[in-house]
């Protein structure tokens, strides 16, 4: 909260047991990790893309419902809550 605003438009790693604070990236000492993330990395932009993340200042409301409980689903029953 308090440090240096950071550029992070490449990846880091961090061993959280041995630096809780993120100060040493060791993500070019353990280039294995790209690897194994890759498809993780993937898979949350193309989500992100299709349900994007709520705007910073926003109000963050739940999605609507949908199956039991839901007005449309119940065929105009009331909602319980």
């Amino acid at each position: 909260m308090d440090g240096v605003i950071e550029d992070w438009s490449f990846p880091r790693a961090f061993n959280l047991a041995s630096d809780p604070k993120e100060r040493w990236n060791i993500i070019w000492q353990n280039s294995w990790i790209g690897d194994e993330i890759g498809a993780f990395i993937a898979a949350y932009g193309a989500s992100v893309r299709q349900y994007p993340n709520v705007a910073s200042g926003q109000p963050n409301e739940p999605p609507p419902r949908h199956g039991a409980g839901n007005v449309v689903a119940d065929e105009g029953k009331p909602q319980h809550g």
